[in-house]
């Protein structure tokens, strides 16, 4: 701004805004251009997309493909989309009617979250409900789905199965007391089915003369004991059986998930799998993880449970 006198009127020049902007501009860029001297690979200036501008269809479709090249898949899940999409998935419904519209219009397949969950196999939420129930001491809830130790932590996958949540558990419990129970079952494989004449003879033939009867005897008592016809684990229908049998608690000291808050309930071994003992109904009890701790490999004629 310059002043001037003309005559003792004092006058001043006031310069065009436009030439204000233009000289602004011009020193904003060369300290721009300055700053950045030390760090060119970083660029001065990026484009914003302004407020208010509509998004074109072109620019809504190049994102979905943009996402699902990056994740190496043929079609998008909205979930994936809100997490490394430019745009909303509401944007993207609303300007296409519907997510599988949208995937049409940008030539992915469309993807079905029902068939996603149907693929879980009906064993495993079985023994998701199996894990709940034994947690818990009780009937599980759909609001215990939420939480650990559930595996499955929502009430779709069954409702897709089964219709309900109730039905769901109906298809366990007729599951789990259905025909085909271990202790109906054959308990000797065609593999293990080797007699124990045949051990003895074997044993006897391999031992040198100046072996001892006596502790040729105990070579077999080891053999014999330790020979299994069964998994070491119950089956789900097993587990099932004994924790129902046993009212969910435990042998030892009666203790309860549903009555004390923290009790963790194992099926445990009465005569321990590593003295021979079988895993079969006859065989198992429920123990809480106290009992079982202090009980360890011990035979039942030790300890008193």
């Amino acid at each position: 701004m310059c002043g001037f006198s003309d005559m003792g009127i004092h006058k001043f020049w006031v310069p065009h805004p436009r030439r204000v902007l233009v000289f602004a501009a011009r020193v904003g860029i060369c300290a721009a251009t300055t700053q950045s001297s030390n760090t060119m690979s970083e660029p001065v200036f990026k484009l914003s997309r302004v407020s208010g501008v509509p998004i074109s269809d072109e620019e809504l479709i190049a994102d979905l493909r943009r996402v699902a090249e990056m994740l190496g898949i043929k079609n998008v899940s909205v979930s994936q989309y809100e997490m490394h999409g430019e745009y909303s998935s509401k944007t993207q419904m609303d300007r296409f009617d519907t997510w599988n519209m949208a995937l049409i219009r940008a030539g992915l397949k469309i993807y079905n979250a029902n068939a996603d969950r149907a693929r879980i196999p009906e064993l495993k939420l079985f023994e998701n409900i199996l894990t709940l129930w034994q947690h818990y001491g009780r009937q599980p809830r759909v609001r215990d789905l939420a939480s650990a130790p559930s595996f499955i932590y929502t009430e779709k996958p069954y409702r897709l199965r089964f219709g309900s949540w109730i039905k769901a558990l109906k298809a366990f419990v007729d599951y789990a007391n259905g025909i085909g129970a271990e202790s109906t079952e054959s308990t000797v494989e065609e593999a293990n089915e080797t007699p124990i004449t045949k051990i003895t003879e074997n044993l006897i033939d391999e031992t040198s003369e100046n072996l001892i009867v006596e502790s040729t005897e105990r070579q077999i008592e080891a053999i014999i004991v330790r020979r299994h016809t069964k998994k070491r684990d119950p089956s789900l229908r097993l587990r099932w059986r004994v924790l129902q049998r046993d009212n969910f608690k435990c042998c030892g000291c009666g203790a309860s998930p549903a009555i004390t808050l923290g009790v963790e309930l194992h099926v445990d071994h009465i005569h321990p799998w590593s003295e021979g003992g079988e895993t079969v109904f006859e065989n198992l009890q429920t123990l809480c993880s106290i009992c079982n701790l202090g009980k360890s490999n011990l035979l039942p004629d030790v300890i008193n449970l």
